[in-house]
């Protein structure tokens, strides 16, 4: 969980609002989704609330014995990885 001042950072308010539209239309099977924005007037804070994924995958590599995924399931990983971002590089984004 991040926290940021956003009135600290110049044009932060503007770019999380533009994040937010940007989040809001992409859809894909390989990138975590935007479910909805809460906004809290009072705390003058606002929550982003993420698509729930399953695993991390940094962990799911430290529960193998070896410490490394076999060469299929690496592929497989990584060919998600590269769809998703061959789709988020097509909408105009930039990681």
């Amino acid at each position: 969980l991040k926290k940021r001042k956003l009135r600290r950072i110049p044009n932060g308010e503007q770019n999380v609002q533009r994040e937010i539209q940007l989040l809001r239309i992409l859809r894909h099977k390989n990138v975590i989704e935007l479910v909805d924005v809460i906004y809290n007037d009072e705390k003058q804070k606002m929550y982003l609330v993420m698509e729930f994924c399953v695993g991390v995958l940094q962990d799911m590599l430290e529960s193998t014995p070896s410490k490394k995924f076999p060469q299929r399931q690496a592929h497989e990983y990584f060919t998600q990885l590269l769809d998703g971002l061959e789709y988020l590089h097509g909408q105009g984004v930039a990681n």
